[in-house]
């Protein structure tokens, strides 16, 4: 899971990943916790988008 979080904060590494990639990494629910909403609007998804529906409880 760090390791997840590592790929997709680091924007070099992330840039090589399609949107399908960077959803399907985001639907882990631990890895989704740990991201910021700068993280998410950098990775595409900003706050309000409606692009991702992730909920966490």
């Amino acid at each position: 899971m760090a390791q997840t979080v590592a790929l997709l904060r680091d924007p070099v590494e992330s840039a090589k990943l399609s949107r399908r990639e960077v959803e399907r990494l985001l639907f882990d629910q631990d890895v989704w916790k740990e991201m910021t909403i700068d993280d998410l609007t950098r990775l595409g998804f900003p706050p309000g988008s409606g692009d991702i529906n992730i909920t966490t409880t």
